[in-house]
């Protein structure tokens, strides 16, 4: 029965996964986000999430997509009594997202909640994104694209990331 609905409906009842590695750079005043002058930090940024996408028609998919993402390191030392502190700054991603296609192009965006692995609360997320697929059969190809996350949390910071990955497009 559904699958007559989709049909009647002209939804073209492709189903796609994927998983996706992402590395690039974080946007942020790490001091300022931690509000505390540091001795170390840096703002690489990493990490893989993996979604689940529903085709309406051959342009337009909905799905939703969860994950894992570093957004920077810190380190603070005071030489008064030896104290020593460190840390990654990462959250737990997942949320809704919604997907253009033309082509092999694609431009992706969402909305998702961000939970910070330290405790530190959660936030809303904006993604933004876009990139190319290379096709190695019908229904496998390789996604590289560029992401952009804004993360509404101390600071603001927005990651710019490289990224690669895998679909598989089930019909």
């Amino acid at each position: 029965m559904i699958a007559i609905f989709f049909s009647i409906t002209g939804f073209s009842q492709e189903f796609e996964i994927g998983i996706n590695a992402v590395a690039g750079y974080t946007i942020v005043d790490v001091e300022e986000a931690m509000e505390t002058v540091l001795t170390e930090w840096d703002q690489f940024s990493y990490g893989g999430n993996i979604h689940g996408l529903y085709h309406i028609n051959d342009e337009v998919g909905a799905g939703f997509e969860a994950g894992y993402h570093r957004l920077y390191y810190w380190e603070e030392y005071y030489s008064y009594g030896g104290y020593y502190r460190w840390g990654d700054i990462s959250t737990i991603l997942f949320g809704p997202l919604v997907e253009l296609t033309k082509n092999k192009m694609y431009a992706r965006s969402g909305l998702n909640l961000r939970i910070f692995t330290n405790g530190s609360g959660t936030v809303p997320a904006l993604m933004l994104g876009c990139g190319y697929r290379i096709a190695l059969q019908d229904k496998l190809s390789l996604p590289v694209g560029l992401r952009t996350d804004v993360v509404f949390g101390s600071a603001t910071p927005i990651a710019v990331n490289l990224t690669l990955g895998i679909r598989y497009a089930v019909k």
